[in-house]
């Protein structure tokens, strides 16, 4: 094994991918928001003018997937002719009564004028009906233009939203078929930043990645970094290998960012099975101490969700006896309803719970909703773990 590990850690793909994860410049910029950020990226590369020697290029992409998604915007444009686009004007956070409009961009086509209403989504999602609202604001602010078109931008297109009349187009399409093109014909050096842009992404979905981590976009380069990795032999064994060994829990500390993206990417492309990759996950939530007490280390608190969530997905507790015996901490509660007379002391630590809860969702199974508090202690996760494995010793977790 560890020879296979100092093999695979030397590779020139794994070294590639690495270098590709680490080297950004968008996390150099100080935004508060991360829609912001690529919604800032997004007008700088739509100008007309734009500093990547580009011209209009990058806003014929745009209008390429808008119609590609809809055929019904921008009829009398035919995407394969050679048409102008004149009287380019882009704004970000626009401000229209109320309401502020994340990417609004303005241009001429055949004299005939065209706005396009983006909306940016990375970590959220729609509030409070905004959508629709967008929409009857600007078609009533806007009524003497020709035709505006608006676009919900995410990370998926599963989310729901509140008006129809949307284009809806996930950042997966908008790399494939908008910033990938631009990559290839940067014009000067500038345009490089293109390419940064691309390799951003990893970064900076890793850093948040939620519920939403298997909807990651993937470039080009990273399928091919990734798919070059799958199949090294010397990787292969390691993805095969007895995660109890010291060389591999070495070799998963020292990489877990890396991996984690490397997993995800292997998931999307349908590499890895469902349960393997919950497994993967599992050792390296594990391999992660995250926070101090008392100048004790304490394991992120995700690992005991995830396993927890692990053991009810494939079947292995089957009711809440099962759970609470593998469980059973002073900081580990479960309500069966509102109703249940609680003492003074539980009632607190599920006020606590509560307020966590956009962080660390409830365990909700056989009808009774379990909370947890915010760290474990090492002692707690060990012992949770030994219990684990000796009820379900083919569990490959450590």
């Amino acid at each position: 094994m560890k020879e296979n590990i100092l093999n695979f850690n030397n590779s020139e793909d794994w070294l590639l991918l690495k270098k590709y994860c680490r080297n950004n410049f968008i996390n150099q910029i100080d935004f508060f928001r991360y829609e912001d950020m690529h919604t800032n990226f997004l007008k700088s590369l739509f100008e007309s003018n734009n500093v990547y020697g580009l011209a209009v290029y990058p806003l014929k992409k745009i209008i390429e997937l808008i119609k590609m998604k809809d055929e019904t915007k921008f009829k009398e444009i035919n995407i394969f002719d050679d048409y102008d686009i004149s009287h380019v004007k882009i704004e970000s956070q626009k401000q229209i009564n109320n309401y502020r409009l994340d990417l609004f961009i303005q241009f001429e086509i055949n004299d005939k004028s065209y706005i396009i209403v983006l909306e940016n989504k990375l970590f959220s999602s729609e509030s409070n009906e905004q959508c629709l609202k967008y929409e009857r604001t600007c078609q009533e602010a806007l009524k003497d233009k020709n035709e505006i078109i608006f676009v919900y931008l995410s990370l998926s297109n599963d989310s729901k939203i509140s008006s129809n009349n949307y284009v809806r187009i996930n950042y997966q399409e908008l790399i494939s078929n908008v910033i990938e093109p631009c990559s290839y014909i940067e014009n000067n050096f500038q345009a490089l930043n293109v390419k940064e842009y691309l390799k951003s992404y990893v970064y900076l979905y890793n850093l948040d990645l939620g519920n939403s981590e298997k909807n990651i976009p993937l470039t080009h380069e990273i399928e091919k970094l990734v798919m070059n990795i799958y199949n090294d032999k010397d990787f292969q064994v390691i993805l095969n290998a007895d995660s109890n060994d010291k060389t591999y829990e070495q070799f998963f500390k020292a990489n877990t960012r890396i991996l984690d993206i490397l997993f995800i990417a292997l998931f999307k492309l349908e590499k890895i099975t469902d349960n393997r990759y919950n497994q993967l996950k599992i050792n390296l939530k594990n391999s992660r101490k995250t926070h101090c007490f008392n100048d004790k280390p304490l394991y992120n608190t995700d690992l005991f969700y995830e396993v927890i969530q692990y053991l009810i997905k494939n079947d292995f507790v089957e009711d809440s006896n099962k759970l609470e015996k593998l469980t059973t901490f002073n900081n580990l509660r479960y309500l069966v309803s509102d109703l249940e007379k609680l003492t003074e002391e539980e009632q607190k630590y599920r006020d606590i719970y509560r307020k966590n809860k956009e962080k660390q969702a409830p365990i909700i199974f056989d009808r009774k909703e379990y909370y947890y508090w915010t760290f474990f202690s090492e002692d707690y996760i060990q012992e949770f773990i030994d219990r684990v494995k000796a009820e379900y010793p083919e569990i490959n977790i450590y």
